[in-house]
């Protein structure tokens, strides 16, 4: 009665409202009915609330009898009406073809889901142009029920939905999306992915089982996958659909060949033309000389071929192979000359036997075994060695040839580097310094060092290499500056000096003492500085120092610990830290310790800084003058005060790794402001050592202190240079007065004077006032008919600091002579003039100094001598 009551009003003019309102009290009496969600739901939809109505009708759904198929089939239209209008076409045609599964659709269901399909079909195309190809294939097959039959024109969606891809094209859509999702999955990791292509291709199979494609690529798949037995099974049907396809037949013979099955993989590879992979697969197994045969005839293949039979032990032809058969087979004179003479083919397998060879073959040179067949030739292939063939047999007793026997060991291993491109990567080591040996007692140092190169940065830290290699750049084997850096991480290794002590000690039977290897370490200085001096200039020697330096300093810090490494710690220069490449490394290991002491050796500024330590300033300022790289001072002079690469300098790090680690372009900074301090410092020590010479030289400390000041003012910290500038003059002229230079003394004080600013110059007027004092009275005290420099020299002490008694009573005593020696000379009126003056100035002075007995003397005497000379006529 309720619904019948609500069926009412909803149709007539009361609206949903009052509808819904009794069609709620039904649904408390009778929870369980389907009836009254249903309406409730069409009440909604009346209202527009078609989300409200899509949950009622839900709701009914849950309560329709099983028996109710109708029933059930008008619930889904109306939902599919609900969710339409909501925007879910997906959602609605699905309760479409749930509802024509129930029951037959009424017409006006058929039209809305003809829409709804060709509306999905609008967003399957949207999302394939997107390339979301697995999204797509579920809106597809979604669309595929109702979609019209091919040819019907009739528009009304009544499709058999029989999924068998007839309707009008869309099965073979389905499928081809299908491929293009198999081919995204595969280019994605993701997990699942295979499982997914998997299920994408049997359902492409299904809808097109004469496709090759679908069974081709379930192939690949389940070859990637190593399911070998099903994908020779697929590459079968393959087989059966085109038996033609190369590429079926190739993937047939592989899943052959990884399951055993060596005649199946055979019989496939040999139906292939040209039969290279027949060839390939004979050559894995070892079967050379049946390669050869298979790849004989095949033109591509003559690379491979000339390897085949150098392996079957054939003649392989002129070419690479052709080196290393000669070599192999003992006939070394004749591939060295092949070597220097052929512009050979480049074949990298080739090259590495060939190199392989001749390294053997080099080492063999050096064993007895080497010359105990004397009997054999150069065209036996049991491989004669050099030393019979060019011996004519004979056998050389111990120490005959042996310079011939290194030279022509080193010779095959210097070819069997040149030809392999330098040490290959398994190379221990420790090999490679035993053939660095070999080079270098064969005259080959070049090479040597080359080799001990790449040892030495595969194992920086053996000791042994190390010495090795920088003692074969001691005699030529490479440039100055790798030498210098070998040398530099030698000096300060503890390790390295107690294995020599205890070598020598084993060797000689003496006992080293630790005073015993520090002279020889220096000895070995002096001798390295000397060969570098002569050989690269002092530009080498120096480089040395600062390495050394440089390495002494890592030392004390307890060596630096390669990154990744367990060896011990490294101890090493800039030089050696920039061949290993570590710069940027040992950049942050130095900003881990802070301070500028450990980072200045290990830069540009380092040979500035090793000049200072050893007291020579006037070097380190010449050293500061330009710290860039050759890069960046190309065609430049340098600019004032100081010249540090420009940020972004691609050899900054490499050249000054010791502030690698700060980032960005503080490092140039840095690196700055550390040469700007050094250089202060330089040029106050270059000062202080002028004044302390034997013959003090003001005028160059002068200099010193204007550059100084320039420098101070750069770095930002010119009122800091000032206090030091003037305590270096002052402790200067402490020790000038003392020696009784008085001289020198005033000339310091006067150019210290001269820069300094107020703040500064206050101090030194005291000192100038007593120095010019002391030397007023020591001039007048040598010559006492010289006034005019003493009361010049007093006239400006007094000036300086005229409550200085001393200088104020001598220069009034020496004016009073003056005075007496014009009277003297008949100039009674000159002389009243200067006394007159002496008793101003004395006035002046007990103004200052008040109640002082020797000034009140010396006044009362001076106004004495003015009443006198005023007492004869004519006087006044």
């Amino acid at each position: 009665m309720l619904i019948c009551r609500a069926r009412l009003r909803l149709a007539g003019d009361d609206g949903p409202a009052t509808a819904e309102e009794l069609l709620a009290q039904a649904h408390t009496w009778s929870p369980d009915d389907w009836r009254p969600r249903y309406w409730s739901g069409c009440a909604a939809a009346h209202g527009a609330a078609y989300g409200k109505a899509e949950r009622h009708f839900t709701a009914a759904l849950d309560r329709v009898p099983p028996d109710s198929p109708e029933a059930s089939c008008r619930t889904r239209v109306q939902r599919a009406y609900a969710r339409a209008l909501l925007g879910d076409p997906g959602g609605a045609l699905d309760d479409l073809h749930h509802a024509e599964a129930s029951a037959p659709l009424d017409a006006a269901a058929l039209r809305t889901r003809t829409a709804l399909v060709h509306a999905r079909y609008a967003e399957a195309c949207r999302l394939i142009r997107r390339k979301d190809f697995e999204p797509a294939v579920e809106v597809l097959e979604q669309c595929e029920r109702g979609w019209p039959d091919a040819g019907s024109g009739d528009g009304d969606g009544s499709g058999d939905g029989s999924g068998d891809g007839s309707g009008d094209g869309l099965g073979q859509a389905i499928a081809e999306t299908r491929l293009y999702a198999v081919w995204q999955l595969a280019v994605r990791r993701e997990s699942g992915a295979r499982a997914r292509a998997r299920a994408h291709l049997d359902e492409v199979r299904r809808r097109l089982p004469d496709d090759p494609r679908a069974y081709r690529y379930a192939a690949r798949l389940e070859f990637a996958s190593r399911a070998y037995d099903v994908a020779a099974g697929l590459w079968s049907r393959v087989l059966e659909l085109c038996p033609d396809d190369h590429e079926a037949r190739h993937g047939l013979a592989l899943c052959h060949d990884r399951t055993g099955d060596v005649r199946g993989a055979e019989e496939e590879f040999a139906a292939l033309s040209p039969p290279l992979a027949l060839g390939a697969l004979r050559m894995r197994e070892g079967r050379w000389s049946e390669a050869a045969a298979t790849l004989a005839e095949v033109d591509e293949a003559a690379p491979v071929l000339a390897e085949c039979r150098y392996r079957a032990g054939q003649p392989p032809g002129n070419g690479p192979w052709q080196t290393a058969a000669l070599t192999r087979d003992g006939h070394l004179t004749e591939a060295l000359t092949t070597l220097r003479t052929t512009d050979l083919t480049p074949n990298e397998r080739a090259e590495r036997e060939t190199a392989a060879l001749l390294r053997t073959a080099a080492l063999r040179e050096l064993t007895p075994e080497s010359e105990a067949a004397p009997g054999r030739t150069e065209d036996e292939g049991s491989g004669p060695r050099p030393a019979e063939r060019e011996g004519g047999g004979t056998r050389r007793t111990e120490g005959e040839g042996g310079g011939l026997r290194w030279g022509r060991s080193a010779a095959l291993l210097a070819a069997a580097y040149e030809v392999g491109g330098g040490p290959s990567r398994g190379d221990a080591p420790g090999a490679l310094g035993l053939h660095a040996v070999v080079l270098a007692m064969g005259a080959r140092h070049g090479v040597a060092a080359e080799v001990l190169g790449e040892a030495t940065r595969r194992r920086p830290t053996d000791r042994r290499l190390a010495h090795l290699r920088a003692l074969v750049l001691l005699h030529g084997g490479g440039p100055r500056e790798a030498c210098v850096a070998a040398w530099g991480a030698l000096f300060h290794d503890a390790g390295f000096w107690e294995r020599q002590r205890a070598d020598a000690e084993r060797r000689h039977r003496v006992t080293l003492t630790a005073a015993d290897l520090t002279t020889l370490r220096a000895d070995l200085h002096v001798h390295l500085e000397a060969c570098l001096q002569v050989d690269g200039g002092s530009g080498a020697a120096a480089l040395l120092r600062r390495e050394s330096e440089a390495a002494k300093a890592l030392a004390k810090l307890g060596g630096f610990p390669l990154p990744g490494s367990a060896d011990r710690p490294l101890v090493c220069g800039p030089a050696r830290l920039a061949e290993l490449g570590i710069a940027a490394e040992f950049g942050a290991y130095v900003r881990a310790l802070g301070g500028p002491s450990s980072r200045r050796l290990f830069s540009q500024l380092g040979f500035a800084q090793t000049e200072f330590d050893a007291d020579r300033p006037r070097e380190t300022l010449a050293a500061l003058a330009d710290l860039r790289c050759p890069d960046c001072a190309l065609g430049e002079a340098p600019p004032e005060p100081v010249a540090v690469c420009a940020p972004g300098c691609a050899r900054f790090d490499e050249l000054n790794p010791g502030y690698a680690g700060l980032p960005g372009p503080h490092k140039h900074e840095a690196l700055r402001e550390d040469a700007l301090t050094l250089a202060v410092e330089a040029a106050l020590a270059e000062g202080r050592a002028a004044l302390t010479a034997a013959e003090p030289d003001p005028r160059t400390a002068h200099a010193c202190w204007r550059t100084a000041l320039r420098y101070g003012r750069a770095l930002g910290r010119y009122q800091d240079t000032q206090p030091r500038v003037a305590d270096v003059a002052l402790g200067s002229v402490a020790a000038l007065r003392r020696a009784g230079r008085l001289d020198a003394a005033v000339s310091v004080l006067e150019a210290a004077h001269a820069i300094l600013g107020a703040n500064e110059r206050h101090r030194l007027v005291g000192p100038l006032a007593g120095v010019l004092t002391d030397r007023g009275i020591s001039a007048f005290n040598g010559d006492p008919d010289e006034l005019d420099g003493p009361v010049a020299d007093l006239t400006r002490a007094v000036e300086f600091n005229p409550h200085l008694p001393r200088a104020q009573l001598s220069l009034c005593v020496l004016l009073r002579v003056r005075a007496a020696r014009q009277r003297q000379a008949g100039s009674v009126t000159g002389a009243l003039r200067t006394l007159r003056g002496v008793l101003g100035r004395l006035d002046a002075a007990l103004a200052l100094l008040p109640g002082d007995a020797e000034l009140t003397r010396l006044r009362d005497g001076v106004r004495a001598d003015v009443d006198g000379l005023d007492a004869i006529p004519g006087g006044s």
